[in-house]
């Protein structure tokens, strides 16, 4: 309740000064004011889609991040992920980390991204790096859609709708961005697709 108030602090003070009333509050509190609205997360929505046309292709899109990447399925349960995710052009290739076998854990790299998902118990947890970020998360099939959890930034529900699937919920842009949406869009598709 004091932070509301608090957050509406510079609102009150602004109408303070407009009706010739005493500043009400000073520079100090209002410096705080702003730190405070700065530092809290400020998220935003995300409803991107997973959809499989076929055994060898994949799309995975977000319209309102401007996130439109294709995937192709090769030999050897390889994928090859092209496409765009702002202004930005992506190049991603995805291999089996073991062998063929992609529930032992595959990697995904090119573009700035080198994630690896390592397989185990029907869960993959990943690592790496997207551009400068630090990956961390974990996936895991639950009935049909996934439970995703572990990386900072990101409150997402993945839920399907017969052979595609949901990437629904938000994510902090101070902690995540669109790039780390596509590859989770895009370790969904190869976890998926197996």
């Amino acid at each position: 309740m004091a932070l509301l108030a608090l957050a509406s602090a510079p609102a009150l003070a602004a109408s303070a000064a407009d009706a010739g009333l005493p500043d009400l509050i000073t520079p100090s509190v209002r410096e705080s004011v702003g730190k405070i609205l700065k530092a809290a997360p400020q998220w935003t929505a995300v409803s991107m889609r997973v959809d499989f046309q076929g055994a060898a292709f994949h799309s995975i899109s977000e319209p309102a991040l401007r996130i439109n990447v294709n995937g192709v399925r090769g030999a050897g349960n390889s994928s090859q992920f092209f496409g765009t995710v702002g202004e930005d052009m992506l190049n991603i290739l995805s291999h089996p980390v073991s062998g063929q076998d992609l529930a032992l854990g595959f990697e995904l790299f090119g573009s700035s991204v080198d994630v690896t998902l390592d397989g185990s118990g029907g869960a993959y947890f990943a690592s790496g790096f997207v551009g400068e970020r630090r990956v961390s998360f974990s996936l895991k099939r639950v009935n049909r859609g996934y439970f995703l959890w572990g990386q900072p930034g990101l409150n997402l529900t993945v839920d399907a709708y017969g052979p595609n699937l949901m990437v629904s919920g938000q994510f902090d842009p101070a902690r995540a961005d669109e790039r780390l949406l596509a590859v989770v869009g895009m370790a969904l598709a190869v976890a998926n697709a197996r």
